[in-house]
């Protein structure tokens, strides 16, 4: 688990609420403070979906980013900054999957999901990214790994932080 700080709040909710930057994630949950609280479970309702609309959608349990960002962003939007907001990404299985056969480490670690935090609060934003095995371990290579994706990732849009 790493926090990272975000000193250019601005630029790092642009490509949160404006661009396509962090739309390959999935949406656990987000709770946004404005004049109200709102939460938004980022579960997908499968009941809503006939069978042959899950096929070709390629079915995950929770929703994608891009589907949710506009509701999101309809929320902050306005001359006021929120009070708060909380964002919950998690990394798809397939992506998770990815990462762990490109680090060698697919037949070794039973990783349930792979976690980004991201919380804005008295106006400073912090990420942090956090791990859920199916089996305790002590081991963090993974943990490692993903860590240091995120820093790649956040380097590679060109995303300031400082790590805590």
């Amino acid at each position: 688990m790493v926090a990272l700080t975000i000193p250019n709040l601005r630029a790092f909710t642009t490509h949160l609420f404006l661009k396509e930057t962090f739309d390959q994630f999935l949406l656990v949950e987000a709770d946004i403070v404005t004049f109200n609280s709102f939460h938004i479970d980022g579960m997908i309702n499968e009941d809503f979906y006939t069978e042959e609309e899950k096929e070709q959608l390629g079915f995950e349990p929770f929703s994608r980013w891009m589907s949710i960002r506009p509701i999101c962003f309809s929320l902050i939007r306005g001359s006021k900054l929120p009070l708060s907001f909380k964002i919950v990404f998690r990394l798809s299985a397939s992506g998770t999957q990815k990462l762990l056969t490109q680090a060698g480490l697919s037949d070794r670690y039973d990783v349930e999901a792979l976690y980004f935090n991201i919380l804005y609060k008295n106006n400073a934003l912090t990420c942090i990214t956090g791990t859920s095995s199916r089996e305790f371990t002590m081991d963090k290579t993974v943990e490692h790994i993903w860590d240091e994706k995120i820093r790649q990732f956040f380097k590679k849009w060109e995303i300031d932080f400082d790590q805590a």
